[in-house]
């Protein structure tokens, strides 16, 4: 049985844009209609109205809609259980499964539909239920090394550059595998193990260890207990920041026992922009 998910990691991605992003189809009427998602840097969700990717998607293709003379409208949104649902005033189909749908978490195209939610959740989203927090610590530039002699020598500044959180986020699957025989709706902590050498660049079932590997050198967003509120508020908060390399290149996963490996757990340091959450979807 799945657990409500509270908490999520969505890191910054870059997309570049294609005449046919998205190709809708109708019974009657100006058909087909390609909708063009434009070129830029999103993240899922967490995000402005014009970086939240689904919010993106929704507006291209009301445009798309309005340009063809169509009176359909949609509405692009992520349920409770983290999969994303297409819904328009009107029956639809897909004519394909591209890149746009397959980041969406389609691995079907929809067929003569007025709702349709993706098979999977979608790429560039880590979802949990369980964290534990450690206290926020100011972070400052320093170096400091021991001389021969055993004085501690260095420097400083004294600019605060962040504020580092410690987190432990549990009760991950696994792997996929996992996730579907425990009806776990959060994100496995490991792709299937034909993906492991391509972290972050396939079309299988992404993981936290995909959504880690996509977040070096990117700004993260971090919903810390609220994701949930956060699905459908334009105004709920949700933090900005970093993860540590380590973290991106060396995630720390431990089973949470060790008499069975369903279960794991991450321990990974989130520097935030500012002590208190800023981003908003609006």
């Amino acid at each position: 049985m799945s657990s409500t998910l509270t908490t999520a990691i969505a890191p910054t991605f870059d997309w570049s844009t294609s005449a046919t992003d998205i190709v809708l189809t109708f019974a009657s009427g100006a058909s087909p209609v390609n909708v063009a998602i434009p070129t830029g840097s999103y993240r899922v969700l967490l995000g402005s109205s014009s970086v939240d990717f689904l919010q993106v998607v929704q507006a291209a293709i009301n445009t798309a809609l309005s340009g063809a003379l169509r009176s359909e409208v949609f509405t692009v949104s992520l349920g409770a259980d983290g999969r994303v649902t297409l819904e328009s005033t009107g029956v639809f189909s897909v004519s394909a499964l591209s890149a746009a749908m397959k980041l969406l978490g389609f691995t079907a195209a929809p067929s003569s539909a007025l709702s349709a939610t993706a098979q999977r959740a979608p790429k560039y989203l880590a979802t949990f239920v369980e964290r534990q927090s450690s206290a926020v610590v100011p972070r400052t530039a320093a170096r400091f090394q021991v001389t021969a002699g055993g004085e501690s020598q260095g420097w400083r500044s004294g600019v605060v550059v962040g504020h580092c959180e410690a987190m432990r986020l549990g009760f991950i699957p696994s792997d996929p595998t996992y996730a579907a025989g425990l009806g776990a709706a959060q994100t496995p902590a490991s792709p299937d193990l034909a993906y492991a050498g391509s972290l972050g660049s396939h079309d299988g079932v992404w993981s936290v260890a995909d959504v880690l590997f996509s977040a070096g050198g990117k700004v993260v967003a971090y919903a810390d207990g609220n994701l949930q509120t956060l699905r459908t508020s334009t105004t709920a908060r949700y933090h900005l920041g970093a993860l540590s390399a380590q973290d991106v290149s060396a995630p720390r996963f431990e089973l949470v026992d060790e008499s069975w490996p369903a279960w794991q757990r991450l321990t990974r340091t989130f520097t935030r922009s500012a002590t208190a959450p800023s981003g908003t979807r609006a």
